[in-house]
């Protein structure tokens, strides 16, 4: 199933019709914007699936303002459901309380791990290193959900001197 903005938009106005957003289908290393346009981006579990994170993380760089913040959350090359969910016991006891909550998030989590292996994770190195060669001043990157995932932030520089 391909979303299309007028897809997005129709899903976003019936869950969340009072909060202004516009929707754009672009090409993630090749956006339509104006350099340092932006004070943040953000993407989730896609970076993994391309062929060329490098070029939309530099792409990303352009269009950031300087001290500009990117966060990314991507799956983690090493982790299994089971170590997971004996990891995040508070959560899950909370999750319990709503037995429908609980069903989505799990079957979210084994679908993820799922669509993920049959592409190339991310190792918490190779996010820095992705970061670094895109033109991020600094990077931080955390493991999430109980070592499912990995949480990654990038700052820009102060300076408006973009990379190459």
């Amino acid at each position: 199933m391909r979303w299309t903005r007028s897809r997005a938009a129709n899903r976003h106005h019936r869950r969340l019709g009072h909060l202004p957003v516009d929707f754009l289908v672009a090409d993630a290393s090749n956006l339509p914007f104006p350099d340092a346009s932006f004070d943040r981006v953000t993407g989730h579990s896609f970076l993994y699936l391309l062929p060329d994170p490098a070029a939309v993380l530099r792409e990303v760089v352009r269009v950031l303002k300087p001290r500009g913040v990117a966060t990314f959350m991507e799956p983690a090359e090493t982790a299994s459901l089971l170590s997971a969910l004996t990891s995040l016991d508070a959560p899950l006891r909370e999750l319990a309380a709503t037995p429908s909550a609980t069903v989505r998030f799990a079957t979210s989590m084994a679908l993820w791990r799922l669509v993920s292996s049959t592409q190339t994770r991310i190792t918490p190195e190779r996010l820095a290193a992705l970061f670094a060669d895109a033109g991020f001043a600094t990077s931080l990157t955390r493991s999430t959900l109980g070592g499912l995932g990995l949480h990654v932030l990038g700052r820009v520089s102060d300076s408006l001197v973009r990379p190459a």
